[in-house]
């Protein structure tokens, strides 16, 4: 009696247990969602070529080089910058940007080599032993891409602006700019500038951004 007492208890408390009390089951995995990945956009400068290395303010410049697309797609809009710059250091780097124009939209096939030609009129007023003309392509979207540059020789005498003080000012206190000082909710910044004419000559300008 006591054997058959037991055997029913331990029936009892089987059936009342599911099965997913007694197995534990394995989650179904969750596939990864798929990731669209663009190619990456390959577009060159190459064998950018110039009429002549030495020139005077005034001169215009008749220069060639050529678009590379190396990609797998089509780019239907593509700029270029042409720069004027100087005060490189002795990696290359530009110190000022003197002039820029943009040129566009090109469009640039699967893989196509395109060449472009290109006048440019140097403004009078810079002078230099060691003048770049940049080139520098970029997007739509503003993404820039290749680059390429050349080094010429200007005649001549240079106009140009120093700044001989700049400085940033927050509740009238002055900070140099590299400094970085934390501008609160509700306050202004003012950026100082003074400039100085070195040269004998009247300067007009007019303030703006560039990107190299």
């Amino acid at each position: 009696m006591r054997i058959l007492k037991f055997f029913s208890v331990g029936t009892i408390l089987l059936s009342l247990l599911s099965p997913l009390s007694i197995f534990a089951q394995t989650p179904t995995p969750t596939p990864p969602a798929q990731k669209s990945f663009a190619p990456p956009v390959q577009v060159y400068v190459i064998e950018e070529t110039l009429n002549n290395a030495e020139f005077r303010g005034g001169d215009t410049i008749k220069g060639s080089f050529k678009f590379v697309n190396r990609g797998d797609e089509n780019i239907p809009e593509v700029y270029y910058h042409l720069s004027l710059m100087g005060d490189y250091d002795k990696n290359d780097a530009p110190g000022v940007i003197y002039d820029q124009k943009t040129y566009g939209p090109f469009f640039l096939h699967t893989q196509e080599t395109k060449p472009i030609d290109f006048e440019y009129t140097l403004p009078k007023g810079i002078s230099g032993d060691h003048i770049g003309i940049h080139i520098s392509t970029f997007l739509k979207t503003g993404l820039f891409l290749g680059w390429s540059q050349s080094f010429i020789k200007i005649q001549g005498e240079t106009h140009r602006i120093d700044f001989s003080k700049v400085s940033l000012a927050v509740d009238k206190n002055e900070f140099d700019p590299e400094t970085g000082p934390a501008v609160y909710k509700g306050k202004q910044i003012t950026y100082n500038v003074t400039l100085f004419n070195p040269s004998t000559d009247t300067i007009t300008f007019t303030p703006t951004n560039h990107y190299i």
